[in-house]
């Protein structure tokens, strides 16, 4: 038996000292701290540029007792335990040694090579004495006590170095030689050679694995696809990445035209990143480009982070480069111009733990700072470039990368097969949803190996589980068997139970390297995970396992080669491919779900399921169980039984409010929502608890090709509003406040609450009003003070129960206009309240009816209203002063003074105002927000300060940036953000700045991006370093700015209608932002509206609607922001056809005859045929409209459409800001004639952008009607109406001086022999016009409403307008023009109605929620569901609804 005391006692006594023993056992059983020391190893002695010389004996001698054992001791000592470092002599004595010695016998070049070689000497001896005295069975297993041993002394050797290496740079000890830059240049480019070699092996996929007889040759992916090419190492076409707007190039051609771009390469598991890289490497490396390409895979960094955490990619080149100098390598990175050094950092989404991502992302940013000469590729398979832009400073460029097409999948299949084979495969394959997993490089070179396998090519293998393969998972399935059926594991010697249980135990590997976030591990931790997994399944399983199972699992695992072993003591264990990895977890669970359905328990289910489980893992588990079989028109789609999932779910019936259990439920419902393509119509929820499943943008029913519609079944499932409520909030926000560790942000969609600690995002209550423009919070009265754009000024009762908050709206009253802040005082009880005109409130909280008006100034047409209390003083602004309020202890004023008046720009006024909290006497931030620019201005009783003008571009007013909006200031009061209002993801979402000194007045400017893509309102510092902002866009982020990362995000949804398309009085088509298409039909025999469809149509925005009638069957077409268009049969809801187009589709129209004409922004018109027979479509027209004008498009309208010509106008913007209408005549079939239609672009002003328009012919003639806005700061409406002669007007009425009053949408129409024009703005209103002969226009009235208009359209006797906020109103046309009032509001039944709300991901329609437990539902909830189900249980009452 080994004792390890008596195995040290000649180490004792060779080295002389007392206690060392102890210290090295401990150090050798404690595995924890020998990886840790092991992160930190610098290989420096071995790749030092100094020979060790020789020495003799004496010379060691002499060196040991002078140094090396108070060396090797105080390392030791010095990372062991408390209790060992009585023994320890402390670093700083080492300092002090080397500190005390002469400078003449530490600075020549030969006492420091024999320094090295005295450390050899050292480590020689100890590891031969250590090595001889190692019993055999020590010897021969990976990672034992020799290895420990062997590690322990290497890190004595590292430190040792670095130890004398600082001391040498600073010069106590130094090698006096110079090393040129050339030397650094060839170091530099022979490590990346080096780094590249490595790299070709261990990732396994430019080189094959060894092709032994007794081992599986697994196909790699770059040999397999670049052989069957018949080109070495190419498999990068032309068309191999693509980025936004781009038809596609080679990843090389980037570098080979010297476009030095930082790029950010996306692609799933399998496409081929990590080849793309190595291949980029050897091209670079071969041609003439002076860039050094340098690949570091990042999944390395997670066990491996040499030296400082701070920058580990730095730190990993260094510790493989061949210098020693370390610091004129950094001096050369810092200056070198002529060559670049391409860091190839592979695998960001392989990085598991959130902190060594951040610092990854942090010394990107460095690195792009310090070396101007460092360039950057970065693989993932998520798109995660914002997180490197955030500070501005680092520009990533998106490249995706192209799956294969057709043409080379069919050339990869005819290399590897004969022609006969290849063709008859082909006809098989072609046309199917296979033919989209063969794809990516990774599946097709599996399929290969399949096919390599089986004598027949037509018939696979009937013993591999799938026959017909349709998903990467069920491919994997097959290909893994198929593997488990090669020749080697079919001999006498090895059992087929054997092979059995070594799956299993993959399968546990799998899940504990993904639960334990990790990609590679130690060859003691995967023995570790053998002896666990056969534990547990041998509680599963009838079968037992053998005693020491690990030695079998090694032998038949090293024949199928799943997992790659190191092949030197540093390195780890890891799977071949992620996708093997995640696969093997999937198969973990489908165990744990066939074991629990065979026990009829679902215990297992709940412990395992109840885990955090990636999407990658869950998309596998649902294609090993084919969920994609029990879909709607799917062939199990009637089974009685359904899935595996549903009869896992079975088991966790009626388990209600078990957190752990809804957590499983959550995970389940996932796999089949993202394997049955989010559509769960057929889905059995019986009984299921539901609480934290999300089945928002999840399709509940569908009209099968059977006629017959499906829906969900929800019988006795317990539900809340989660579980169908899009996350966040549903309108602009404009404000926050802090309660205690809680973010409290309101918006007219709600109010919400973010924990800061545990990242929880819920709504707290619905808000019944219009935006909320200031909040505040009083802890010392518990109260939430609210006052929004209408007026309503609320108190809100705010408790903390065991963390949760806790909201009631106590009481509320209306100002009378805009309340533009709310402000504590001191104590907490009294409060001010400014309204937009000027007027200021002072409200006791102790009184609910105590307001009384302290001050109002004459009121501006542009001013904002804001205030900074300071100690028994008011500050308010408005226009261009700021007044100081002096009080009494009753807050009554008793002086009103003039404290600064702005004279910085004629065209300003004050938008907000800050106290800075720099010193003791007052000093103001002013934010002055002008027509052509903003201007921050630092005010203090004696002097005013510019600190932003015309010296910083960010501040001039541009079609991007209007200017700042409000002002935060740092919790220390040293720093203070402005917020922006942009218009462009081009354009930051803050700027910080920081004072210098507490003296001067000198300031500096740092931007952040952030992801926020429209105006940012507020911020608010949670401590110096982080900081929350809100937007109009709906979303919350904190931007951490010392890491210059979005550490969160919180986004909002739409249920906005930016389109409808009236079919009948009785039936509308909606478009929303959510990407959707909704059908909505008039209930009969009554008022009500009710969803009838929906189509997710697209991944982004819905910008115009269209339909046409083909053979008497409605088609609807729809454009969007994602890029293309959709086309669909609205009898059978089937998608007709996709079409993609280069660029945002703005507009679209049908013609008489069914082509479809489409404009994008980027100035693309086409025209397509549509084959509504064949689903498919042609293109018969194309046209770049910005290549001829230099112009974006945003506009298209038919005006003329016969038998013989078709002839549309557009509506575009030149890149100088020009309005200009274009009109396109088509000529035969394919060519267009265009010109610019000057009669109607000469009478709109260049101020002005064009946003809307209308064409109608009448008897009398053809009128034109085109909108938009002026393009300055309030937006002002511009409206023309033009009959095509020289007749013409603008349209004028009352809404002038309202802000945002742009307009969105407008329509002529005749009724009554009279024409009529409306148009909707996004200043909630909408104006209607009758127009007369000439073109004159008289003004009838406004429509007001509750949010932004979108859309107007008329037909019968009715207008219907669209909202914002998701809801459609009809107004009764003759009893609007027959009304008195000239201005009219939503809230009058007699005229408006508002018939439907269009509610964000709601998929439901006629699901049945009768028998289902909804208590936690509200009332206007219920009112929102009622809109889509067919029943609901209106919280347990008898009344029950049913429509059809």
């Amino acid at each position: 038996m080994f004792e390890p005391e008596a195995f040290f006692s000649d180490v004792n006594n060779l080295l002389g000292i007392t206690g060392i023993n102890q210290k090295i056992i401990d150090i050798c059983n404690d595995r924890a701290l020998c990886s840790k020391i092991k992160g930190n190893v610098q290989t420096y002695l071995d790749n030092n540029p100094y020979k060790p010389i020789n020495f003799s004996k004496e010379l060691l001698d002499k060196w040991i007792i002078d140094y090396g054992i108070d060396y090797i001791a105080d390392i030791l000592y010095s990372n062991g335990n408390n209790q060992l470092q009585e023994y320890s002599t402390p670093l700083k004595i080492i300092y002090n040694k080397l500190s005390n010695k002469k400078k003449s016998d530490l600075d020549s070049p030969i006492n420091y090579q024999d320094f090295l070689a005295y450390l050899s000497g050292v480590i020689a001896i100890v590891k031969e004495q250590l090595y001889t005295s190692l019993p055999t069975q020590f010897k021969v297993l990976n990672r034992t006590l020799k290895d420990h041993i062997d590690e322990s002394l290497q890190d004595v050797r590292g430190e040792l170095v670095k130890l004398v290496e600082f001391k040498k740079d600073s010069t106590t000890i130094s090698t006096n030689k110079v090393i040129s830059d050339s030397q650094i240049y060839q170091c530099v480019k022979d490590t990346a050679l080096k780094m590249l070699d490595r790299a070709k092996t261990e990732q396994g996929r430019m080189k094959a694995f060894d092709n032994e007889e007794e081992k599986i040759n697994i196909p790699d992916i770059g040999n397999a696809i670049s052989k069957a090419l018949g080109k070495s190492n190419d498999l990068l076409k032309d068309s191999n990445v693509v980025g936004e707007g781009e038809s596609g190039r080679s990843l090389v051609s980037f570098y080979e035209s010297n476009e030095l771009i930082n790029t950010l390469l996306i692609g799933g598991g399998g496409s081929g990143k990590t080849f793309m890289l190595l291949d980029l490497a050897e091209k670079l490396n071969d041609s003439q480009i002076d860039i050094i390409p340098v690949y570091v895979p990042l999944n390395i960094l997670n066990e491996k982070v040499f030296g400082e955490n701070k920058n580990p990619i730095l730190n990993y080149f260094i510790n493989n480069s061949n210098t020693s100098c370390k610091k004129q390598l950094l001096q050369w990175l810092r200056n070198v111009k002529e060559t670049t050094v391409l860091f190839l950092l592979d695998g960001y989404n392989e990085i598991t733990l959130s902190e060594s991502k951040m610092n990854i992302i942090s010394e990107i940013k460095e690195l792009n700072r310090d070396f101007k000469s460092v360039s950057f590729i970065i693989t993932s398979r998520n798109d995660i470039s914002e997180c490197f832009s955030t500070g501005g400073s680092l520009p990533f460029q998106c490249k995706r990368v192209n799956p294969l097409n057709d043409e080379s999948i069919k050339e990869y299949l005819d290399c590897v097969l004969c022609e006969i084979d290849s063709d008859r495969l082909w006809e098989t394959i072609i046309g199917t949803k296979f033919i989209d997993i063969l794809r990516s490089p990774m599946a097709l070179a599996m399929y290969r190996y399949i096919l390599d396998s089986n004598e027949n090519i037509s018939s696979l293998n009937l013993n591999l589980p799938y026959d017909s393969p349709e998903t990467l998972g069920e491919l994997i399935g097959d290909f893994v068997a198929q593997i488990q059926q090669t020749p080697c594991l079919q001999n006498e010697t090895i059992a087929r139970n054997d092979i059995n249980q070594t799956m299993l135990i993959l399968y546990y590997i799998g899940y504990k390297m993904v639960k334990e976030n990790r990609f590679r591990v130690l060859t003691s931790d995967l023995e570790r995970y053998v002896q666990e997994g056969t534990a547990l399944f041998s509680e599963l399983v009838s079968y037992r396992f053998k005693e020491y199972f690990y030695q079998t699992f090694l032998n038949i695992e090293s024949l199928m080669g799943f997992i790659v072993y190191p092949k030197t003591e540093n390195e780890d264990c890891r799977f071949y491919h992620q996708n093997f990895r995640d696969y093997f977890y999937a198969k973990f669970l489908y165990q744990i779900i066939l074991f629990s359905i065979s026990q009829n328990c679902g215990t297992f289910i709940i412990t395992y399921f109840s885990e955090n489980i990636p999407n990658d893992v869950l998309v596998l588990l649902g294609e090993i169980t084919q969920e994609r079989l029990f879909k709607p028109n799917g062939k199990e789609q009637n089974s009685e039984n359904g899935s595996l999932i549903e009869r896992a779910l079975a088991l966790l019936y009626e388990n209600f409010h078990n957190i752990k259990c809804a957590e499983a439920v959550k995970n389940l419902v996932n796999v089949a929502k993202l394997t049955r393509d989010n559509n769960l119509s057929t889905f059995n929820f019986s009984g299921l608890d539901l609480n934290l499943t999300t089945l928002n943008m999840t399709k509940l029913s569908t009209l099968c090709i059977d006629g017959k519609l499906k829906t969900a079944n929800f019988n006795q499932a317990y539900l809340t509003e989660e579980t169908f409520q899009s996350s966040g909030h549903s309108a602009a926000i404009h404000t926050m406040c802090r309660v205690d560790n809680n973010l409290l942000s309101i918006s007219a969609g709600g109010i919400w609450a973010y924990n800061l600690d545990t990242g929880s995002f819920k709504i707290l209550s619905t808000y019944k009003g219009e935006q909320v423009m200031s909040s505040v919070y009083s802890k010392k009265t518990g109260r939430l003070l609210t006052g929004d754009r209408n007026g309503t000024f609320c108190v809100w009762d705010c408790s903390i129960d065991n963390g949760n908050i806790i909201i009631c709206l106590k009481h509320s009253c209306n100002l009378k206009g805009s309340v533009q802040q709310i402000l504590s005082t001191d104590n907490q009880d009294v409060f001010f309240i400014s309204v937009i005109d000027g007027s200021i409130y002072r409200f006791d909280s102790r009184s609910e009816n105590d307001f009384s008006l302290v001050f109002r100034f004459v009121q501006l047409e542009r001013a904002k209203c804001k205030m900074v209390y300071d100690y028994d003083r008011l500050y308010c602004s408005y226009g261009k002063q700021i007044r100081e309020l002096v009080f009494d202890h009753n807050f009554m004023v008793i002086q009103n003074n003039l404290w600064h008046e702005i004279k910085c720009m004629e065209d300003a006024y004050i938008y907000d105002i800050k106290k800075t909290g720099w010193n003791d006497d007052l000093e103001l931030i002013i934010n002055i927000r002008g027509i052509t620019k903003s201007v921050i201005e630092l005010v203090s009783e004696s002097e005013s300060v510019i600190i932003a003008d015309n010296a910083h571009d960010h501040n001039k007013r541009t079609d991007k940036f209007i200017g700042f909006n409000n002002i935060a200031v740092s919790c220390s009061g040293c720093k203070f953000v402005l917020t922006s209002n942009s218009q462009s993801k081009s354009m930051p979402n803050i700027y910080e700045y920081s004072r210098t000194n507490m003296i001067s007045n000198d300031f500096n400017l740092q931007v952040y991006y952030g992801k926020q893509i429209a105006e940012v309102e507020d911020a608010l510092y949670l401590d110096d370093n982080k900081i929350i902002t809100c937007s109009v866009d709906r979303s919350l982020q904190i931007i951490d700015t010392k890491n210059e990362l979005v550490s969160e995000y919180l986004p909002g949804h739409y249920h906005g209608i930016h389109t409808l398309d009236v079919i009948s009085e009785n039936e509308i088509y909606l478009a929303s932002y959510s990407g959707s298409i909704s059908c909505w039909k008039k209930v009969r025999h009554m008022y009500n509206w009710k969803c009838k469809k929906v189509f997710q149509a697209h991944d982004d925005w819905i910008w115009d609607l269209k339909h046409y009638f083909y053979n008497k069957v409605l088609y609807v077409a729809a454009s969007s922001y994602d890029q293309s268009i959709s086309i669909w049969n609205t009898s059978n809801e089937m998608l007709v056809c996709k079409i993609p187009m280069n660029g945002r589709v703005l507009s679209i129209e049908f013609t008489n005859n069914g082509n479809l004409w489409a404009i994008t922004d980027l100035g693309i018109i086409e025209i397509y045929k549509i084959d509504f027979i064949n689903n498919r479509f042609y293109k018969l027209c194309h046209a770049d409209l910005n290549k001829q004008f230099n112009c974006k498009c945003r506009k298209l309208k038919i005006i003329n459409d016969s038998l013989e010509t078709t002839t549309a106008l557009v509506l575009a913007e030149t890149t100088k800001n020009r309005p200009i209408v274009i009109n396109i005549k088509i000529l035969g079939k394919d060519k267009l004639q265009i010109t610019e239609c000057t009669d109607i672009s000469g009478l709109v002003p260049d101020s002005v952008f064009l946003r809307a328009i209308d064409v109608l012919d009448s008897d009398r003639n053809r009128t034109y009607l085109i909108a938009g806005n002026y393009d300055d700061e309030k937006k002002s409406e511009f409206a023309l109406v033009h009959d095509g002669t020289n007749n013409h007007s603008v349209l004028a009425n009352d809404r002038e001086n309202e802000n945002n009053s742009g307009i969105s949408a407008c329509i002529l129409f005749n009724y009554k022999n009279n024409l009529y024009a409306a148009t909707t703005a996004y200043s909630y209103s909408m104006c209607i016009y009758r127009v007369e002969e000439n073109c004159q226009t008289v003004f009838l009235k406004k429509l007001t409403h509750d949010d932004q208009l979108l859309d107007v359209k008329f037909l019968g006797s009715t207008l219907f307008s669209a909202s914002l906020s998701g809801k459609v109103f009809s107004w009764d046309f003759d009893k609007v023009i027959a009304s008195e009032k000239s201005n009219l509001n939503f809230m009058d039944s007699d005229f408006c109605k508002a018939i439907i709300q269009n509610m964000s991901g709601f998929n439901m329609v006629d699901v049945d929620f009768l028998n289902s437990d909804t208590t936690m539902w509200s009332d206007d909830f219920r009112q929102k569901i009622e809109q889509y189900s067919k029943r609901y249980n209106h919280g347990g009452c008898n009344d029950l609804r049913i429509y059809h």
